[in-house]
């Protein structure tokens, strides 16, 4: 007992994992308290127009996924090798172009806003305010992915605290205040723009430039397949939300909120397997253990809370978000064990991303069809599209699976 305790102990990637889940913990604990606050001050009608425009910003967001892994794995490359010049020459670069990049894109954002509106049946201001996120969702991920490529996975975790909690206490203020949906959401844009001014960390060294061709080519699988995962998380709350009525929208962001804690507390250690793999895979020494223990440690976090969800589903729903949700509560296990699924093909994704694979990535956009037709087919009731989302979850976990090991 006392040599696996200290075996344990002495295990620098579970150590470090743990450190990065404590801190996803904090950041989601933050989140989960924001929605507690919002279900409760908003109702069903309006808590469910909060639910779809964080939905359209895990959409938007597929572009900060996309640089941060980018900038993670050149960024471990350089730190295995000790080339942290090349490092500061990466930060630099992309920071100046992403931040160009990030006006042009929320411009455009504005020009579209209208449509986004009119599409989910809700108010303009809103939206707009849920845009101002752009100025910061591309530039963020560099510094992010800096400090996960080079495993400086405690400032790290710091950062998504502060983000989380800027976040809930911005909240608590302006929706007791009486601000409501407006007020929810621009808490969420003040709490990325303060984890952004504190994200600068010092490299010491001399800029030294490289050919950053490889970057653009590395990005674009990357590109699909976040955009393919992303998707699968998101874009269901932005279907039903047209699809069926507000309310029965509303009952499905939140039981989408709750699976949301499942996929999100159990992906956490993707941020220090993909950086582990990358170090290891440059270094040309073993890592498919890494990815081995990624996968039992998430399952174990999913499938716990899953559990959880299950015996005490009454009571889960009941304290978060009052009687007016009981209806939820027979169906929010099975959705834990649909983000429990998605996680871990997550993270055989970032595993063969990480190591330079992208031949798999194709069929992530097949799945991402069979999803948008699977929602759209089943549509009538929550129920009918959860059961579809729990089997889909479990075939794209089985197929990327024996893909990996083929």
């Amino acid at each position: 007992m006392l040599k696996s305790l200290k075996k344990l102990k002495n295990d620098k990637f579970l150590r470090e994992g743990m450190i990065l889940t404590a801190a996803f913990f904090i950041f989601n604990a933050s989140n989960f308290f924001y929605h507690f606050i919002s279900a409760r001050k908003l109702g069903p009608e309006d808590y469910a127009i909060v639910a779809s425009l964080f939905s359209l910003v895990y959409i938007l967001s597929v572009g900060s996924n996309v640089i941060q892994t980018t900038i993670t794995k050149f960024s471990s490359t350089f730190f295995a090798r000790k080339d942290f010049g090349k490092i500061k020459y990466l930060r630099d670069r992309a920071m100046n172009k992403l931040f160009r990049a990030s006006f042009v894109i929320f411009l455009a954002y504005l020009i579209c806003s209208p449509f986004i509106a009119n599409y989910l049946h809700i108010e303009l201001a809103p939206v707009i305010i849920t845009g101002l996120m752009l100025l910061f969702i591309l530039t963020l991920p560099v510094n992010r992915g800096i400090m996960q490529g080079m495993q400086k996975f405690r400032v790290l975790g710091i950062n998504l605290i502060f983000e989380g909690v800027v976040k809930l206490i911005l909240a608590a203020i302006f929706l007791y205040a009486g601000f409501r949906v407006n007020g929810a959401v621009s808490a969420v844009v003040l709490g990325v723009a303060a984890a952004f001014l504190i994200s600068f960390d010092k490299i010491n060294a001399k800029s030294k430039s490289f050919d950053s061709k490889e970057i653009y080519k590395y990005s674009y699988p990357v590109l699909f397949a976040m955009m393919s995962l992303t998707a699968m998380y998101s874009l269901d709350v932005v279907l039903v939300k047209h699809l069926l009525s507000s309310a029965d929208a509303g009952f499905y962001s939140a039981i989408s909120l709750l699976g949301k804690i499942v996929f999100f507390g159990a992906t956490a250690i993707s941020l220090v397997m993909f950086s582990k793999v990358s170090e290891l895979h440059t270094k040309n020494k073993e890592h498919k253990h890494i990815l081995n223990k990624a996968l039992s440690i998430s399952a174990a976090i999913g499938l716990t809370i899953t559990v959880a969800y299950y015996f005490a589903r009454d009571l889960i729903v009941n304290i978060i978000f009052g009687s007016q949700y009981a209806s939820i509560s027979p169906l929010i296990w099975i959705f834990g064990l649909f983000m429990t699924f998605l996680s871990l093909s997550y993270l055989i994704t970032l595993y063969n991303l990480s190591i330079g694979r992208k031949s798999f990535v194709y069929l992530l956009g097949i799945f991402n069809l069979l999803q948008i037709a699977g929602i759209y087919l089943l549509a009538n009731s929550i129920q009918g599209v959860i059961y579809f989302l729990c089997a889909f979850s479990i075939i794209l976990f089985m197929v990327l699976f024996f893909f990996d090991k083929k």
